[in-house]
């Protein structure tokens, strides 16, 4: 019974990591990708904030970008903002 318990536990698990995408940038392209996004100007004057915490965005400590309901955010490079904002 426990087995069968956790067997199903681990394989929900893994389900949900498998439809997650992640894509991935060099810090070589990312200014080309902020460009693209017509974010650049913005995180140059400090317009950006975490969508996490609010801490002003800069290229230095962009952790993660993501849509949410249709609008660019970026996630501070703090793991407490990068693991709140994937739960």
């Amino acid at each position: 019974m426990i087995y069968n318990y956790l067997k199903n536990l681990i394989s929900r698990f893994f389900i949900k990591l498998r439809k997650k995408r992640v894509n991935f940038v060099y810090d070589s392209d990312l200014d080309s990708l902020l460009k693209s996004l017509e974010v650049k100007d913005r995180i140059d004057s400090g317009s950006v904030k975490c969508f996490v915490c609010k801490e002003t965005i800069t290229f230095k400590n962009i952790g993660a970008i993501a849509k949410v309901k249709g609008n660019i955010e970026f996630i501070c490079e703090k793991p407490v903002c990068i693991s709140n904002f994937n739960k």
